[in-house]
């Protein structure tokens, strides 16, 4: 469920999505504390009792009978319908990558993709590797690096949706921790984040077209140790297709190619929350290589005992 637009609906700020999810998880039986020892605990917080209180209930009511709460929202919208096949999962990545950068860039994924499929079309009859190779592939592609955020703010959608959402006079603030100015906690190491006015609006504008900059020696945030990684990371799948997956598929491992593929997703977030990511990622991915070259061996396996006999 799109729990943040649910809260929007409900509530008036996505905020309340976290406070909803956790609702209908409680509900569904799935949450081993007390309503009463949640509740207890937002108090305790201090933070928007009521809201997080409300959005606790609305949760639960939703898991109870989502079709009475649906009945109550002010405009029903049509429901999200999510790219099934897979040239439609491509087609529309490439526009993307388009916006993101330029259409080299966007034919730097064309190009792997086509790749990838004519070597995998006679064992994947379903897509199903191709349609994670595309989707995964697009997001190491994508970075949300500064230009990219910069972006997101002042291409219109955002201004549009907040107008949407909020009356009156309001001013919009923005927390952020930038890898190159930000200060770091003596304790953790990890950046702080700091409030910048509504000026950083105009600053965004700005930074939104030097993306051309991007991954050319003038791009000073690709000095960064989290830019330098995410960038790593796509020659990391990219090897791990050209030479350690698709030369040794089969119809007896490909459950477990699409599971390594897939496992990439877990990569997510900022600085040292995407670091472990990576870490993780790393490791998981040793050991499902390891369930791949079983599946393959396992697989010749039999083809040798079927000759013997």
């Amino acid at each position: 469920m799109n729990a943040s637009e649910l809260a929007v609906e409900l509530m008036g700020d996505a905020i309340g999505g976290n406070l909803f999810l956790l609702g209908y998880a409680y509900q569904k039986g799935l949450i081993p504390v007390s309503a009463e020892a949640i509740n207890r605990s937002i108090e305790l917080n201090g933070v928007a009792v009521d809201f997080n209180k409300q959005a606790f209930v609305w949760g639960r009511r939703s898991a109870h009978d989502s079709d009475s709460v649906k009945a109550l929202l002010p405009q029903q919208k049509p429901p999200f319908q999510p790219l099934k096949s897979l040239s439609d999962i491509v087609d529309y990545r490439k526009n993307y990558l388009i916006q993101y950068q330029d259409i080299n860039y966007s034919k730097r994924y064309l190009d792997f993709i086509e790749w990838c499929q004519s070597n995998v079309s006679a064992i994947d009859h379903d897509d199903e590797l191709m349609k994670s190779i595309a989707k995964n592939y697009f997001k190491l592609l994508a970075i949300k690096d500064e230009y990219e955020v910069a972006r997101l703010y002042s291409d219109g959608d955002f201004a549009n949706r907040v107008k949407q959402q909020f009356e009156g006079g309001y001013q919009l603030r923005v927390h952020l921790a930038p890898p190159l100015f930000s200060k770091k906690d003596p304790s953790t190491g990890h950046l702080i984040k700091k409030d910048y006015g509504p000026w950083v609006m105009t600053a965004f504008a700005w930074l939104a077209k030097a993306k051309r900059l991007r991954g050319t020696p003038w791009d000073i945030f690709s000095y960064t140790q989290e830019r330098k990684m995410e960038v790593a990371l796509i020659g990391e799948f990219e090897t791990l297709l050209q030479n350690d997956i698709i030369p040794h598929l089969n119809a007896e491992n490909l459950p477990a190619a699409i599971e390594l593929v897939s496992s990439i997703e877990k990569v997510r977030g900022f600085g040292h929350v995407k670091d472990a990511a990576v870490t993780q990622w790393r490791q998981k991915r040793s050991q499902l290589l390891d369930q791949f070259y079983g599946c393959e061996t396992s697989a010749v396996h039999f083809v040798d005992l079927d000759q013997v006999v």
